[in-house]
């Protein structure tokens, strides 16, 4: 009886430490995924890259910036999100590059922009009501200059210059 006890007891203690040694992510994995890039300069290169990402632990995931959700090059933190829910999520948050490549890395993997990447049909709009980004992404498309800041911004038609 002893042995029956304290076999049960190791086997307890041995699924107890494995399930602590496992990542949270361990089930599935928190992968980020390049939309496309919309090109801002023909010239130098320079684009606006829109990113998702994709969560199949099953649960709601949150990997703060840091070694396990960054950007490379610096800066690591370049506003993208820290709480991922479950599923796919497309067209999240928008980085903007001269035309150097940009790789953002989760915890299931990496994704990498350059100016040689997919391009955007048309300036997707990142999901949220409280994204700056969706209101000048727009107003880039639409030919206007944004005056002020996030939804509540005035926009102003350009004028062009008549010779």
């Amino acid at each position: 009886m002893r042995r029956v006890r304290a076999l049960a007891v190791s086997l307890f203690a041995i699924g107890m430490l494995a399930s602590l040694a496992a990542p949270a992510h361990a089930a599935g994995k928190v992968t980020p995924k390049l939309e496309c890039i919309f090109v801002t300069d023909e010239g130098s290169g320079a684009y606006t890259a829109i990113w998702g990402y994709e969560n199949t632990t099953g649960a709601v995931a949150d990997v703060p910036i840091g070694t396990s959700n960054k950007f490379d090059p610096k800066p690591e933190n370049r506003g993208q999100p820290t709480r991922f829910e479950v599923g796919r999520k497309v067209n999240v948050f928008t980085v903007d590059s001269p035309g150097s490549a940009l790789v953002w890395k989760l915890p299931g993997g990496s994704a990498t922009a350059n100016k040689n990447s997919k391009k955007c049909d048309s300036p997707p709009v990142p999901q949220g009501n409280d994204s700056p980004q969706a209101v000048v992404l727009l107003a880039a498309a639409a030919g206007v200059v944004v005056v002020g800041a996030g939804a509540s911004g005035w926009m102003v038609r350009r004028r062009r210059r008549t010779a």
